[in-house]
């Protein structure tokens, strides 16, 4: 099909060293006709499927373990049967069902497709795929494709035997980021010395870093063992707060990294015993997708992503008053970052193919940030997909498909991921069709104490509520 990108080589690495599970990304469906059987049921299912894979060349793309030509190759079919599994559950249980999927030993047979679909009784579909074929933008094209495969199946298919073959055969991959972005990820001379200086010479930052609260150190035995808390938001709460941030100058990425680092800020000094103190600053990291600079669409299955990294100081506000100044700062600091963060990604090439090598060199070591906040932003056809850049993720590149009057439609979203190597805490948030918000908190189990996680995920929620009613009365009193 093509070679594999620099970017794509890392993560099938990263995949396969048993250091980043599936990233996944659930929808509940809903059909009009209350006939939720039809998504249990295979014929009408695996047609629409059918529809999907033939549609999207990462769905049946093969990319070979490390040591043989890092080129993408076409297999020769795809068996439902063996990728989609039907669960007796339903989307309360999917917190256990998220957690499971990581605790789970990926399986990456080079004749099987880099994803799975798990299939609840409730309409609720689970959508697991390998960060080598996609970014977290790919997850939303995933189900905009269902969605629409769904709505255009006959309502009783004949039989599907689950066998989908012959594949295209003409049917290209997206270019590759490296390729669709070039000069974009070139990097300049002074990062390049900077990023190396940091890698050999340590010593050099040793003071700033040991100021910098990350979590505990990345283990020397990896483990993909992770906590997932799941929080959803009403369209209308949803709505209140996006019009509370824009009216500020804040995105909603800036107003969650803000409350976050407020939330974390409180909980390092009273949980720490005294060790807070030491602390001056949390690491914080945010993907940024490059679609925007590349044209990819939001509906293409690719990895085209980078990300925005900083040392962020300690919030912690003398009054009960939300910072909304520092939530405006770093909008305007992100939405800069938007512009010139390509070379981030364009460092892997330096790298030149050791990426194993330099995926365990950080095993036993200080884990690289404390918290990631990872915005998919709205779904590609939804209400807010075509509103101002305030109400669109830095991660998201936005949409504005007119949404289908049809008789199926998704409902709640749910994101998630996890991986050894990366920050302590993870904000995964994503928009809904009807305008809602889905927002996982995710954390190895070896990355961040039990308590302060679990703690986290209380005040961010409480926070979030806080802004919303303040919002809401403001609102009512205008």
């Amino acid at each position: 099909m093509r070679n594999a990108g620099p970017i794509e080589q890392y993560f099938n690495v990263y995949t396969r060293t048993g250091l980043c599970s599936w990233v996944v990304l659930a929808a509940r469906y809903e059909s009009s006709l209350g006939a939720l059987s039809c998504l249990t049921d295979k014929p009408t299912l695996f047609a629409a499927l059918e529809k999907v894979v033939r549609c999207h060349a990462a769905l049946h793309a093969r990319l070979p373990p490390p040591g043989e030509s890092p080129r993408w190759t076409r297999l020769s079919s795809v068996d439902l049967n063996e990728v989609v599994h039907f669960i007796q559950k339903d989307h309360s249980d999917l917190q256990e069902i998220i957690e499971g999927c990581f605790d789970h030993y990926m399986d990456i047979s080079e004749d099987k497709p880099r994803w799975r679909l798990l299939v609840l009784r409730d309409g609720t579909l689970v959508f697991l795929w390998d960060h080598s074929i996609g970014d977290g933008q790919s997850g939303l094209a995933f189900h905009r494709a269902l969605l629409d495969a769904l709505n255009s199946v006959p309502e009783l298919p004949a039989s599907h035997s689950g066998v989908i073959t012959p594949l295209p055969s003409d049917l290209a991959l997206p270019t590759s980021l490296e390729d669709a972005a070039g000069r974009q990820i070139s990097v300049p001379i002074p990062m390049l010395v900077r990023v190396l200086a940091e890698e050999y010479l340590p010593f050099l930052f040793a003071r700033k870093n040991a100021a910098t609260w990350t979590g505990n150190p990345v283990p020397l035995e990896p483990s993909l063992h992770t906590q997932v808390r799941i929080l959803h938001y009403s369209p209308s709460d949803t709505y209140t707060l996006l019009r509370a941030a824009r009216a500020r100058r804040a995105t909603l990425t800036g107003t969650l990294h803000t409350l976050a680092l407020v939330v974390l800020s409180r909980l390092i000094r009273a949980l720490l015993n005294g060790e807070e103190l030491k602390f001056k600053a949390i690491a914080t990291f945010i993907p940024i997708s490059m679609r925007r600079h590349t044209g990819t669409h939001a509906t293409e299955i690719c990895v085209q992503v980078t990300h925005y990294e900083g040392h962020q100081a300690m919030l912690l506000p003398d009054t009960g008053d939300f910072p909304w100044d520092v939530a405006a700062e770093f909008t305007g600091t992100l939405q800069r970052a938007i512009v010139c963060a390509g070379p981030v990604t364009g460092m892997l090439k330096y790298l030149f193919g050791r990426y194993e090598e330099y995926l365990e060199g950080h095993l036993g070591k200080k884990r690289g940030w404390g918290l990631e906040l990872s915005n998919l932003g709205p779904f590609p056809g939804s209400p807010s997909s075509g509103t101002t850049d305030l109400e669109k993720s830095e991660d998201g590149a936005g949409d504005s498909t007119e949404v289908l009057a049809a008789r199926w439609k998704i409902k709640e979203m749910t994101f998630a991921q996890a991986e050894v190597l990366g920050s302590a805490l993870k904000l995964n948030v994503v928009g809904s069709p009807e305008g809602g918000l889905g927002m996982t908190v995710s954390w190895g189990t070896s990355a961040v104490d039990k308590e302060l996680a679990e703690a986290f995920v209380v005040g961010l929620h409480d926070g979030l509520r806080a802004l919303i009613i303040a919002a809401s009365d403001l609102e009512t009193r205008d």
